[in-house]
């Protein structure tokens, strides 16, 4: 690889390999790799990171830009590339680890978090579908945060398209029912400090997935409530409250539910 510093703004980047899988078939097969790409901060206020790779499958790329203003925080993702993560039906995970997923790294949600002090990373989020099988996704994301002295206001807009890459698995999965599965999502999330170790988040959600079969096509909507704080120098603890409700005309569900959460460090 090279990398280039064309100023202190712009940094560019080339990089070629070979690598060997056996996504495709049976035995492994190697392929010549090669990429490229950007990383462009024309401003402490903004940022633009761009990079493209021809793979064995086809093309992964990767696009974050971000905006900053006194009171608003702006960001787009646009993303395809490997998901060799598996489970069986919705997964609930936090929502730092749903921004990795979502924005493409840790570091880049450790930057959303950093802009967004009153976002909650602990709060519960419901997602996922059951794949069983290595798959190809694209992802694009659009959010706008509104920063307040004490309040923040963060509003996030996805859109996801998953294809199953490994074509030999026998796997039985939503994607060996369908093509292309898609899911588009819409959620608010309100943060308030109110006190220095104490906030207050609400958390409202909608996701529709949609596939070839009448079972794919599900609406997941959500609202989680939730308290955190901090008890001394080394506890902390978050207390929240859930309800979901899935329409699905095989099996709708809804659930309620309450959780609490104590950590200490030693």
């Amino acid at each position: 690889g090279l990398t280039y510093a064309i100023s202190p703004q712009l940094n560019v980047f080339v990089n070629a390999w070979r690598e060997s899988n056996n996504f495709t078939s049976v035995s492994q097969q190697e392929s010549n790799t090669h990429g490229w790409g950007l990383n462009w901060q024309p401003s402490t206020q903004s940022k633009l990171a761009l990079s493209r790779t021809q793979r064995s499958f086809g093309e992964s790329f990767t696009l974050n830009f971000e905006h900053k203003t006194p009171l608003t925080v702006w960001h787009f993702g646009d993303s395809q590339d490997i998901s060799s993560s598996t489970g069986q039906g919705s997964t609930r995970q936090s929502a730092r680890d749903y921004l990795i997923g979502l924005l493409g790294s840790a570091a880049a949600a450790d930057q959303f978090l950093l802009a967004n002090p009153n976002f909650n990373p602990n709060t519960s989020i419901t997602t996922g579908f059951l794949t069983s099988a290595i798959s190809l996704q694209r992802r694009q994301n659009l959010s706008v945060s509104l920063l307040g002295v004490r309040d923040t206001v963060t509003f996030l807009v996805s859109r996801t398209q998953t294809s199953r890459l490994d074509t030999v698995s026998s796997s039985a999965d939503d994607l060996s029912a369908s093509a292309v599965v898609r899911q588009q999502s819409v959620s608010v999330n309100y943060a308030h400090r109110l006190t220095p170790d104490y906030s207050f988040g609400v958390l409202v959600s909608s996701q529709e997935t949609s596939g070839t079969t009448v079972a794919q096509a599900t609406n997941l909507r959500s609202l989680n409530v939730n308290l955190t704080g901090r008890l001394g120098r080394r506890a902390s603890m978050t207390l929240g409250a859930r309800r979901v409700v899935s329409e699905n005309q095989m099996t709708p569900y809804t659930e309620a539910a309450i959780t609490g959460n104590f950590n200490l460090q030693f």
